[in-house]
């Protein structure tokens, strides 16, 4: 019975892990919104430019150098990726803390798990 007392909250530190990653990485990566030519290196606006390099950094802006649209964060996603990643890495590292210790974990949970 000790070892499932000790593996459930494990189980579940894990299962807050794994979304807050995805989250994050969704988050972080955002969407691209608009229409405008942008340099690849600089993120210059391109709209109506003259010659074919950059005017802010020099590139050449044909082919693979020139992105459309430019990417927005999604925040809405990177705050609760953050809450979830904040609670399982503190739990995480308490955890190992506890087992490098040798801490008797039954002191600190609540009647109700220790009756089961």
């Amino acid at each position: 019975m000790s070892g499932y007392l000790l593996s459930a909250p494990l189980v579940g530190l894990v299962a807050t892990l794994v979304p807050g990653c995805f989250l994050f990485v969704y988050g972080l990566r955002g969407r691209w919104v608009g229409d405008e030519p942008h340099c690849r290196k600089c993120n210059y606006n391109l709209t109506g430019l003259p010659s074919q390099q950059c005017l802010e950094c020099g590139t050449d802006v044909s082919g693979k150098n020139v992105v459309i649209g430019r990417r927005h964060r999604r925040w809405h996603a990177l705050v609760p990726a953050l809450l979830l990643l904040l609670v399982s890495i503190t739990g995480l590292g308490l955890g190992a803390y506890g087992q490098a210790k040798g801490i008797n974990w039954y002191a600190y949970l609540p009647t109700f798990v220790l009756l089961q």
